[in-house]
């Protein structure tokens, strides 16, 4: 089975958390947590705020879009931006997700927000790559490179494979 990039992702950056703010991040996360009603409430926001959650209108958009999502709460959005392949080789998806959303929580109450940074878009038909890093703001370390095939589908770009090995050559996905 696949190892999800969420997944390394965490283990990368929770290593790298400093014991003290793993404890004020778990203190914080546990006094935030509001669970259902909160994803709810973000997805009522972004509807009325027009906000895609079906696909972004490049490729890049739609990797920025993963990562608002996991910063405000909202794994079932996440979600929305798999593939149908990706979906049907990783039924776990909605799991990591959220997961990916516990990190970016214990981020946050630790002081160092997440950031996506260095992002490098490279077209080929109806493929692209997404190469970007996502860590904590202030240099406090902890962070991951990564890179992203999406593909068209429907007229909207969807997250097809996601790995921290850089140098994997995805134009052979």
């Amino acid at each position: 089975m696949e190892t999800s990039l969420q997944n390394i992702l965490i283990i990368k950056m929770s290593k790298n958390l400093t014991e003290q703010n793993q404890k004020e991040a778990n203190s914080k996360m546990n006094t935030k947590i509001h669970g259902k009603t909160a994803t709810l409430v973000l997805l009522a926001i972004l509807a009325f705020a027009g906000c895609s959650l079906i696909g972004g209108s490049s490729p890049t958009a739609t990797i920025r879009d993963f990562y608002r999502y996991a910063e405000n709460d909202s794994p079932e959005a996440m979600v929305k931006l798999y593939s149908k392949g990706y979906l049907e080789k990783n039924k776990e998806a909605l799991e990591g997700c959220r997961a990916f959303v516990s990190m970016a929580r214990g981020f946050k109450a630790s002081g160092h927000p997440p950031s996506l940074t260095d992002l490098k878009e490279t077209l080929f038909g109806e493929k692209a790559i997404v190469k970007a890093y996502y860590g904590p703001t202030g240099g406090s370390g902890g962070g991951a490179a990564f890179q992203v095939l999406l593909v068209k589908e429907n007229g909207d770009w969807k997250i097809d494979v996601m790995t921290t090995d850089v140098y994997k050559d995805l134009t052979k996905e």
